[in-house]
Order: C-alpha cells, then sequence, then structure tokens
C-alpha cells in the first residue's frame, strides 16, 4: 500500500525532512506545502528524489509562488483541487510538520 506524505515544514528549519526520509517507500507521494517548499532548495532533497523520483514529489504552487522561491528542480506543480484529489486517492496520509 502506497501512502501520501505531507510536508509542512522546511528542512532548513526543522528534522522534518530527515525524519520523514526513512519512513517513505518508493511507490509512496510526497507534497511539498506550507514551509515545506523550502524543501526544494535544500539538499536534502535529492535523497527524497532518488527514492521516489520526480514524478511522485508534488509542490503547491501558491504556497511555492507565495514565498518568492525559485530552484531548478523540476517540480510538479499542483492546485489545492489536485491536492485534495491526491488526498481523496490515497489510503494513507502522513503529515510531517
Amino acid at each position: 500500500m502506497s501512502s501520501l506524505h505531507l510536508i509542512r515544514a522546511s528542512a532548513f528549519s526543522s528534522g522534518v525532512l530527515a525524519n520523514a526520509l526513512p519512513v517513505i517507500k518508493a511507490n509512496d507521494q510526497v507534497v511539498l506545502f506550507d514551509d515545506g517548499v523550502y524543501n526544494l532548495n535544500h539538499p536534502a532533497l535529492n535523497k527524497l528524489l532518488a527514492l521516489i523520483g520526480n514524478e511522485k514529489l508534488f509542490v503547491i504552487e501558491h504556497h511555492y509562488l507565495a514565498r518568492g522561491l525559485v530552484t531548478e528542480t523540476t517540480a510538479n506543480f499542483i492546485t489545492m483541487a489536485e491536492f485534495v484529489s491526491l488526498t481523496e486517492a490515497t489510503n494513507q496520509i502522513i503529515t510531517w510538520q
């Protein structure tokens, strides 16, 4: 069974991403939102991408834009409606904050 991991905090100011990495499995999906979008510029993101691949990493676009971020990482930007669809399509949701 795959899980949807919601990462709300920045790895620059917390250990959330480091704590989540051992739990995240290759078939899981991850959504970065709130201050979690800062993780797009954190070195630990490479470990996450190596584990799940780019196609399973999602970023809520208006949270990213509101913080004025710039990144070279290819991200799958989604709307809140698409985020809701992801949550409805999964059986297990784990929030990291």
